[in-house]
């Protein structure tokens, strides 16, 4: 087997590849180079690449930008998407960095936000999909952010998504607690909580 059908192969399996990644050591960059130009493969990040024949399933993007930022995590809009509490289909992918991390230029339709680290470390489960591993907030930090967000993502999505999840049964209480708290939201979500129980 050539070093160019090992390479081919390897996205063929993974779907995601870093230049730094220990199954590539050997192989030539020129090589991924030539898969680019032949369209086999684009660059998503800085020594990043992606098989678009490989996208697998609906958190293929989540995967790639995992490879890109590492220390992204899926948040408001995408996390609501992932925890099925919104019928909106974003088009870009909404991702928490701590506020002052740099975020290396890629190719992904990424919208960015910089929490500080109290509220950036609360909440954060690493979920494993076909694609890989991704991170995002759990469903009660979600909710939490989606208030402090109310601005941006419009307070009806917020008081939809806490309806929603509250009607499921899928809120464990002392944990939105907690991440109301982090988020320093207690004051403005108490009402709808209130509304909502009555």
């Amino acid at each position: 087997m050539t070093k160019m059908e090992k390479l081919i192969g390897l996205f063929q399996k993974k779907g995601i590849l870093s230049l730094q990644d220990p199954v590539c050591e050997g192989i030539p960059n020129v090589y991924f180079a030539r898969l680019c130009d032949a369209g086999f493969i684009e660059r998503i990040g800085h020594g990043v690449y992606s098989c678009p024949a490989y996208s697998s399933s609906e958190y293929i993007t989540n995967a790639e930008a995992s490879v890109v930022i590492p220390q992204g995590v899926a948040c408001l809009f995408s996390a609501l998407k992932y925890h099925e509490l919104t019928l909106e289909n974003p088009h870009q992918l909404h991702l928490a960095v701590p506020r002052g991390a740099r975020v290396p230029k890629n190719e992904l339709p990424l919208k960015i936000y910089h929490f500080s680290p109290e509220s950036y470390s609360f909440g954060i489960e690493t979920v494993h999909t076909k694609d890989g591993q991704i991170q995002v907030y759990s469903i009660e930090k979600t909710l939490a952010d989606c208030f402090k967000f109310r601005n941006l993502i419009g307070i009806d999505v917020a008081v939809a998504a806490l309806k929603d999840a509250k009607r499921t049964g899928r809120i464990n209480h002392d944990k939105l607690w907690d991440a109301m708290s982090v988020c320093r939201m207690e004051k403005v979500m108490y009402p709808y909580l209130e509304s909502i129980v009555a």
